[in-house]
């Protein structure tokens, strides 16, 4: 029985091995190609500095629910005044 139980072991170790190679190889290569994909598009916009996005404006404060809901108000008050006087 211990024949079978070390030979089990030594597959799970091999298979393990194999996999963790093939892991590590394949992350290993897709930090490469994203790096070089990087380093192109830089050496690209290098290049054409007129083609680098704009870089987006750090976090604006985001209204609140209630200075939205005012606007709107303001909004259709003005909209309602302005239907007002046509009227007239």
């Amino acid at each position: 029985h211990w024949g079978t139980f070390i030979n089990a072991v030594i597959s799970f170790l091999i298979i393990a091995l194999t996999l963790f190679i093939i892991v590590k190889v394949v992350t290993s290569l897709n930090n490469k190609r994203l790096q070089f994909e990087a380093d192109a598009r830089e050496a690209y916009y290098q290049k054409h500095p007129e083609e680098r996005p704009v870089p987006v404006a750090p976090d604006a404060p985001k209204p609140t629910q209630e200075e939205l809901l005012t606007a709107i108000l303001a909004e259709l008050k003005k909209q309602n005044g302005e239907t007002e006087k046509k009227a007239e």
